[in-house]
């Protein structure tokens, strides 16, 4: 008969006991194994992060709390938020030159290391996702992005949009930049146009090039437009006004000191501010002697007899030796072949003649 114990008071078998026992002492091994691999685990991870960190040295800092981190395998970038020991950013493949002036910071990130997003320099943290093809801020912190279906968002330098509406990227846009209160868009047809910061169009698309005019020195907007078409070219403000319009057989060139010169084939040309106030007329851009060879007066090669004139909208022509022109300015470059022979190439065009010193085509 099997013998009965009692457990807790009750009565039980003894081999029920046994195996009660058995149970407990179990589970209480599987529970010092799973403790066992916990510490385990969190030594690793512990040990994975310290090799982690010692991988990662400084690269550039971005501001006072923020910096730019880099390891050499796998070759990559991270923003790290010093102040917090936040990592902001992972994998991250690319980071612009840091602008002080500008409270974005542009990089490459997000999923294969390659879609364009900002950041905040104070923060280190994402303002505008790494979701994007193509990227581009304006001189005041405005941001201008294509998504993967080729369309044009507009953000201001907070990451909100700056407008609602939403435009087709071409690659002939190249760029694309706020510059004052307008942006420069083209339509499938190539035609160019300016929209405002509301995104309406202030110049609907009907010219051939739009082009801000920048101080490359300086990296300055200088204020105004250069508009292209067919007819001509014009000079437009900020306001969306045309201060100055040339037909299509002068040019217009905007200096860095902002003064806007008209050129024409054969007259004076036209300096005007940027008010579209005229200055001055200066008949050439410069006067200069031609050396056989295309030697200087350094050279001590000999001097030919006649002078190349240019003017301002770079289009070259001949001069006798008291400053009377022999041609009309219709040639992109002049060459001496002689004292007395010249080869000049037709603007515009890959064509070439031979002048004699009177500017007359030799046959």
């Amino acid at each position: 008969m099997e013998n009965i114990i009692e457990n807790n008071g009750q009565p039980v078998a003894e081999g029920q006991a046994q195996q009660q026992n058995t149970k407990k002492s179990t589970w209480k091994r599987v529970g010092k194994v799973a403790l066992w691999v916990v510490v385990a685990a969190g030594i690793v991870a512990a040990a994975l992060r310290l090799y982690d960190a010692m991988q990662w040295c400084y690269y550039e800092q971005v501001s006072e709390d923020v910096v730019v981190q880099t390891r050499d395998w796998p070759d990559e970038y991270r923003i790290v938020n010093t102040k917090t020991g936040r990592v902001t950013q992972k994998h991250v493949t690319f980071v612009s030159c840091i602008d002080e002036e500008s409270r974005l910071v542009r990089f490459h990130g997000g999923k294969g290391g390659d879609h364009v997003g900002y950041f905040d320099r104070t923060t280190g943290e994402a303002v505008i996702a790494p979701v994007y093809d193509k990227g581009w801020m304006s001189f005041d912190g405005r941001v201008a992005v294509v998504d993967y279906e080729n369309m044009i968002h507009f953000f201001t330098s907070d990451g909100k949009p700056l407008h609602t509406k939403t435009f087709r990227y071409y690659d002939r846009m190249e760029e694309v930049r706020y510059y004052g209160g307008h942006c420069a868009i083209s339509d499938s047809a190539g035609r160019w146009g300016l929209i405002d910061t509301a995104g309406r169009w202030t110049f609907e698309p009907q010219y051939t090039a739009i082009e801000a005019e920048v101080d490359d020195c300086e990296d300055e907007w200088l204020g105004v437009w250069h508009l292209r078409s067919a007819e001509g070219e014009a000079i437009a403000n900020d306001e969306g006004r045309i201060i100055l319009v040339a037909d299509a057989e002068s040019g217009v060139t905007v200096d860095d000191d902002g003064t806007v010169v008209v050129s024409h084939n054969n007259s004076p040309a036209e300096v005007y501010d940027l008010t579209g106030r005229l200055v001055y007329r200066k008949a050439y851009y410069i006067v200069k002697p031609i050396y056989v060879d295309g030697e200087d007066e350094y050279s001590g090669q000999e001097r030919a007899h006649a002078l190349e004139y240019v003017l301002w909208n770079d289009r070259h022509g001949l001069m006798d030796l008291g400053g009377h022109p022999l041609t009309k300015a219709e040639y992109g470059s002049i060459e001496a072949l002689g004292t007395e022979l010249f080869r000049a190439s037709i603007y515009g065009s890959t064509a070439e003649v031979v002048l004699d010193a009177r500017g007359r085509i030799v046959e």
